[in-house]
């Protein structure tokens, strides 16, 4: 199995209410989750967040930073949202511990999803090196034993299918 944001699959996730199926990926991932082996998830749906819900954004640093104490999750209007944030997010981790789970694609620039980038919690779109909050604890967690993608290239899509040890172009 691998770990999928809801979003990337059609579902009204993001916190305009909306999807991210329109990525180059999101059809690969779709057939993926349609034979079965795609878990999908939310950190922030399952950290009791609404949808749709105000946009939010790290201060201070990344995924990491925020795992550790060191910086906190924010939404536009100034509310203090890092418990939601991090209780979705550990619920995830525990769905791929529970699914021994090979890999996980994300969604990059999300707080939660983020894999190489965020944003820097101005709400300026000016992005940050570092993952989301369930980006950071994916790594941490799972230290090299899960490879965690954001946008995923043709590359990125024979190695999953290589987990599966499937042999057909589903890209």
């Amino acid at each position: 199995m691998i770990l999928v944001s809801y979003c990337k699959l059609g579902l009204r996730c993001t916190y305009k209410g909306g999807t991210n199926d329109h990525l180059p990926d999101a059809p690969f991932l779709k057939k993926l989750f349609r034979m079965g082996l795609a878990v999908p998830v939310c950190p922030e749906v399952f950290g009791g967040l609404t949808t749709p819900r105000d946009a939010s954004e790290i201060r201070g640093g990344n995924g990491f930073d925020v795992a550790r104490g060191a910086a906190k999750v924010y939404s536009k209007m100034g509310a203090d949202v890092t418990v939601n944030f991090l209780e979705g997010a550990r619920m995830c981790v525990g769905i791929a511990a529970h699914f021994d789970v090979k890999a996980a694609v994300l969604n990059e620039f999300s707080p939660s999803c983020g894999v190489r980038h965020v944003y820097d919690g101005t709400f300026s779109r000016r992005a940050i090196k570092g993952p989301g909050v369930l980006g950071a604890l994916l790594i941490s967690e799972f230290s090299s034993d899960l490879p965690v993608y954001g946008e995923l290239t043709p590359r990125d899509a024979r190695a999953i299918l290589n987990i599966f040890d499937i042999r057909q172009d589903l890209w």
